[in-house]
């Protein structure tokens, strides 16, 4: 069994006799941590992102972007006593316990949705103790979105991954093309959420899939409906390189683009298996 860093497994060292030890699923923990994991752990399940993921794997939560409009951040105090970046070991064996809900998207995660996974606060360890969790559960597919696009174009990443970068604005859009290529996951997506400036892609090739969000209301700002031209622009550039889409319900609500729905979220409605082709043929098209 693998050590990590020089530590041992994790119920060695620890308050973890043996017999309560995971096993050998799990032999990886940051040089910070020594507690012990809980075995019984799952994933927590998601009643948001419209179906598209229906668990989040919180493993890491917290943020140091310090976006003024964050929505999470409240919450995360809330429930983990910190917007710091905050590892939580106990959570390392959940890809083991959990089990597929019913459906053609049964198998997505969503990884860290309290915070970024790479922002500056977040360990190399903590990252590699994760990540060699994902390459051990290949039937689970993992999804990424990050406002670091540097720092995770340095990570290499197995098949079942997806990585999103958020584009707000267009000085974060110059980052994304900058660094998004050098981003080896099978699946990239830009994620223009929320989108608070007209965006003109320079390369929107580079992505698998785009995602268009409204600002939703946060502390003392207002929702922003991002201007309808707005929306249509980065419609027109995903459908041209024959990405696939995402545009939040209530944004084609606001705008009654009800009749194009179904092709406005090919993305959310698109099965495990046609992900896959559709990054397949991509791929032997670029």
């Amino acid at each position: 069994m693998r050590e990590y860093l020089g530590i041992a497994p994790a119920y060695r060292g620890s308050n973890c006799s043996k017999s309560q030890a995971p096993g050998p699923m799990i032999s990886l923990l940051p040089v910070r941590d020594r507690s012990c994991i809980d075995p019984n752990k799952e994933f927590e399940r998601s009643n948001t992102f419209e179906g598209l993921m229906p668990f989040y794997w919180n493993i890491i939560s917290g943020c140091t972007n310090g976006c003024p409009y964050c929505r999470v951040k409240d919450f995360t105090i809330e429930k983990e006593g910190t917007w710091a970046p905050k590892f939580h070991p106990g959570r390392l064996n959940a890809p083991y316990g959990s089990r597929p809900i019913f459906g053609h998207r049964a198998w997505r995660i969503y990884v860290a949705a309290l915070g970024d996974f790479f922002c500056d606060g977040v360990p190399d360890e903590w990252i590699s103790a994760t990540m060699d969790v994902i390459r051990d559960t290949p039937r689970w597919w993992y999804f990424f979105c990050t406002k670091c696009p540097k720092r995770a174009s340095e990570i290499g990443y197995p098949d079942n991954t997806a990585v999103a970068t958020s584009i707000d604005t267009v000085a974060r859009l110059k980052i994304a093309e900058e660094y998004m290529p050098q981003v080896n996951s099978p699946f990239r997506i830009a994620a223009c959420s929320p989108l608070l400036e007209r965006l003109v892609f320079k390369g929107p090739a580079i992505f698998d899939g785009f995602m268009i969000f409204p600002r939703e209301p946060s502390g003392s700002f207002p929702v922003f409906w991002p201007p309808l031209d707005w929306v249509e622009s980065i419609i027109d550039q995903a459908e041209s390189v024959g990405a696939l889409l995402w545009v939040k319900s209530d944004l084609i609500r606001h705008y009654g683009l009800d009749a194009k729905k179904t092709k406005l979220q090919s993305l959310i409605h698109a099965t495990d298996a046609e992900l896959r082709s559709h990054i397949a043929k991509k791929r032997r098209t670029s």
